[in-house]
């Protein structure tokens, strides 16, 4: 009896340990499977991403190149053409302003090279702060242009000072709207805002008084009127934690407004002013 008791017992053990063994392979597989099938989802999310940074780095050549053959390549081809007819003229009156055409054409032509080179490189954020550069890029923007861009920056005292990283993605952001009223608003009147709280949050904001548009009219966007600009921005707004918002009307103008909440380490090590 003693010996059954022990048998029984023993495979009772047995059986409990297998019971166990069992039990905890199956938590572990179900956890390793959920872990696989988010490592999946991530590995999704990151090609789709990198599918999309690449879009969008041929979209940008794509028209930088449209817009260098356009202006300086034409206006190349142009100068070309008018320097061999001032060679071969020997009229001295007509030569003088063939000459002075030409220097006007060659001014124009180095600012649009500037203007191209301005939008590719970036201010240096170790040396300037977001009121200077978005000063700086609102005069650019009117001497460019000839609209009239007003500029309302607001620092509270003791705001601290903002990362060149937040600094950089705020100035795109302000800038791809520019370049967008640039291209299709028609505007007169535009208005560029920035505030930067003593809590540390900032809001940003870029209005015009232009045609406006319905989102499902956007040339080039896709099914819910987002172009590969627009998700640029959101883009930039979401890395910094905030929210980018897009209000337009056809014939009512169109306002774009960034808000970021306070964020902890805002200073920056290096020298700068927010």
């Amino acid at each position: 009896m003693d010996a059954q008791h022990f048998a029984a017992g023993a495979y009772i053990v047995l059986l409990s340990a297998f019971a166990v063994s069992v039990a905890v392979s199956i938590v572990l597989l179900f956890f390793l499977n959920r872990k696989l099938k988010w490592s999946i989802v991530r590995e999704k999310e990151s090609t789709a991403y990198s599918r999309a940074v690449l879009l969008a780095q041929e979209d940008e050549r794509a028209r930088l190149s449209r817009d260098l053959h356009d202006t300086v390549a034409q206006d190349l081809r142009f100068l070309m053409v008018e320097v061999g007819r001032i060679c071969r003229t020997e009229d001295a009156a007509t030569r003088k302003k063939s000459g002075a055409e030409a220097v006007a054409l060659l001014s124009l032509l180095l600012r649009r090279v500037r203007t191209t080179c301005d939008y590719l490189v970036p201010p240096d954020f170790r040396f300037r702060s977001a009121r200077e550069a978005l000063g700086q890029l609102c005069h650019n923007f009117s001497e460019r242009t000839g609209i009239e861009c007003s500029v309302d920056i607001a620092e509270a005292p003791g705001c601290g000072v903002l990362t060149k990283e937040k600094r950089l993605q705020i100035f795109r952001i302000v800038q791809e709207g520019l370049v967008n009223i640039e291209k299709h608003a028609d505007a007169a009147l535009v208005s560029v805002m920035f505030r930067h709280n003593a809590d540390g949050s900032v809001h940003a904001g870029v209005f015009d008084d232009g045609r406006g548009f319905s989102r499902r009219d956007i040339p080039g966007g896709d099914a819910h009127g987002t172009t590969l600009g627009i998700r640029g921005m959101h883009e930039r707004a979401a890395l910094l934690g905030g929210k980018l918002e897009l209000a337009s009307e056809p014939g009512e103008g169109t306002s774009l407004r960034l808000s970021i909440p306070p964020a902890k380490g805002e200073a920056d090590d290096e020298h700068t002013a927010g």
